[in-house]
């Protein structure tokens, strides 16, 4: 039996409302047409300019980012890279430990930026947001995928093709302390979670696949009126989120309202784990609201599917209008889990805990998976009740890089098909997982 820590998932102490010394890549890759060509173009040194070393390279060509620090990088639009074929793209491959004291923003068509994830931990680190964006009201970038990484928050707006995955996406702390909405953990100004056309372009062929997003919230007064929460989709023709787990995000987990251009359409959200929205932190962890909430009665909105997910809701839910006369006759439900939220989730990680009582008891021996039972078939796996989850998470080399959840802290066993090893179980909350065999 191996085990691996989960430092890189140390967003999930907020809980759901949901090592060793030789390094592991575990690195998910996307579906995308951009493969790295294993000839290198250019090498971009510590603090160095993405941009220029995209500007420069030729199509199809790949760009080591070397480790260290760098400032924030935007990459501009390029106008021989426009609507190539995918195989031409430009790839960006990080090399070691690299953090990006900023944002991190892709307004050039045509490339692939990809981290690693070493023995759970995220090797790229952005300290705003990560985003494809443009200015422009006549172009717009295209053939984008972002891949293994850390963020605080991220955007796509005016863009076509783009894929993100493989994200872990907060903490992100509101606060209008300075005067204005900024977020506590960023480097620089962001904005929050959104797919927004800004008036220009309405994204088009957006996939999010694999990611977490936690932890977007704030404190009153601070947060004043700055609007926050999981995701905000204010514009999309074709729109897929899949594999994705959210929790302890504020109000809401997804908001589809179009305050400027055209009603959303075309949506779909399969496969996802949404743990219970919540009220901001100085209100407490209150159970709020429902998963997906649609803002608008838009006759423009068409063809909303949601389908296969995990919501911890409970009575309220995983989808519904938060304005009376919503469209929601443009909107398919179908094959989706609702369980009840978890009574007594644990602290936020700057919560103190709700005693101090003092235990002579032995320390915690950590997650440990058994072997129950097996047939010709399945293979059943056992865990003692871990202190402090909020659920789990279950993976099998069968169907990485997706997970099936339960948002159930009392559980203590899965069922897995016969020779489909590894098989991974994390207990959400408590930043801890085990491999079997």
């Amino acid at each position: 039996m191996s085990k691996r820590t989960l430092g890189a998932l140390a967003a999930l102490a907020g809980a759901l409302a949901i090592g060793g010394a030789v390094a592991v890549n575990e690195t998910l890759l996307a579906t995308s047409g951009c493969v790295p060509d294993a000839t290198s173009a250019a090498t971009v040194p510590p603090g160095g300019s993405w941009n220029a070393a995209y500007q420069s390279a030729a199509p199809g060509s790949t760009i080591t980012v070397s480790p260290g620090t760098y400032p924030a990088q935007s990459i501009l639009r390029r106008a021989d890279m426009a609507g190539r074929p995918e195989s031409d793209c430009i790839s960006f491959l990080t090399s070691g430990n690299v953090t990006i004291n900023g944002s991190l923003s892709v307004e050039g068509s045509g490339v692939l930026i990809r981290g690693q994830k070493v023995n759970g931990v995220y090797t790229l680190d952005v300290k705003g947001q990560v985003n494809t964006i443009t200015e422009s009201f006549t172009t717009h970038p295209d053939s984008i995928t972002i891949e293994t990484l850390k963020a605080v928050t991220f955007g796509v707006y005016s863009s076509e093709k783009v894929t993100f995955a493989d994200m872990d996406i907060g903490p992100a702390t509101i606060s209008k302390a300075s005067g204005s909405c900024q977020v506590v953990e960023a480097i620089g100004g962001t904005d929050e979670n959104k797919i927004n056309g800004r008036g220009r372009y309405v994204p088009k062929d957006i996939v999010l696949d694999g990611l977490v997003i936690h932890n977007q919230n704030g404190r009153n007064p601070d947060r004043a009126d700055c609007h926050w929460g999981g995701l905000f989709i204010v514009n999309a023709d074709g729109f897929t989120m899949r594999n994705t787990t959210m929790y302890d995000n504020v109000v809401y987990n997804v908001q589809i309202q179009n305050f400027v251009g055209p009603a959303p359409k075309n949506l779909r959200f399969e496969g996802n784990a949404f743990g219970c929205p919540v009220q901001w932190l100085d209100r407490g962890r209150i159970c709020t609201q429902r998963s997906i909430q649609l803002s608008t009665s838009d006759q423009g909105v068409e063809n909303i599917v949601i389908t296969g997910n995990n919501s911890s809701n409970g009575p309220n839910g995983i989808f519904g209008c938060f304005v009376p006369g919503c469209a929601i006759g443009a909107v398919s439900l179908s094959n989706n889990l609702e369980t009840a939220p978890n009574p007594n989730p644990p602290p936020l990680p700057d919560e103190p805990p709700s005693t101090t009582t003092t235990t002579t008891e032995p320390p915690p021996q950590g997650f440990a998976l058994r072997l129950v039972s097996q047939t010709p078939t399945k293979i059943t796996l056992g865990w003692d009740p871990v202190t402090g989850a909020v659920g789990y998470r279950f993976q099998s080399a069968a169907n990485a890089p997706k997970w099936s959840h339960t948002f159930d802290p009392t559980r203590t066993s899965v069922v897995f098909a016969q020779g489909k090893e590894p098989y991974v179980v994390q207990a959400l909350g408590v930043l801890d997982e085990d491999v079997y065999p």
